[in-house]
């Protein structure tokens, strides 16, 4: 065997050896895109069929929930964020309880996820707070 050939088989064998790239990590879901409407579709372990929207613009959270139109401030801080304090319009209705959840439920929020077409917004547990539905 010649020298070159040996030479050739033996880098061929040293890159045979290299170790072998790590595998690509899975692509991360989306977070809450801003200017895109929510619908409310569950709030914990509930359904909800009352039109309630969350909406992100800037460093703001607006929407209409199921009595009041509401807004508050939105942080971000990496893949953490905050919701509130929450501010509303004063309008009672048959849905109030509902309401004061709902927004109770917001400044629990820590982290948000986007899978397709739903938005779910989950505390520092873990837990889905709430699950939205992007509007139509």
């Amino acid at each position: 065997m010649t020298p070159s050939r040996l030479l050739a088989l033996a880098a061929l064998g040293l890159a045979g050896c290299a170790a072998a790239p790590p595998p690509a990590a899975p692509p991360a879901a989306a977070t809450v895109t801003e200017g895109a409407t929510w619908m409310l579709s569950r709030l914990g372990d509930e359904a909800v069929t009352a039109p309630v929207s969350f909406t992100v613009k800037g460093e703001r959270v607006e929407g209409v929930g199921p009595c009041n139109l509401y807004f508050g401030a939105f942080r971000r801080d990496g893949a953490a964020l905050s919701v509130g304090p929450i501010a509303a319009t004063r309008r009672a209705c048959p849905d109030l309880a509902l309401e004061e959840r709902y927004f109770a439920a917001l400044t629990d929020v820590t982290a948000a996820r986007v899978e397709g077409d739903t938005l779910t917004l989950r505390d520092d547990g873990g837990a889905a707070v709430m699950m939205l539905d992007r509007a139509r």
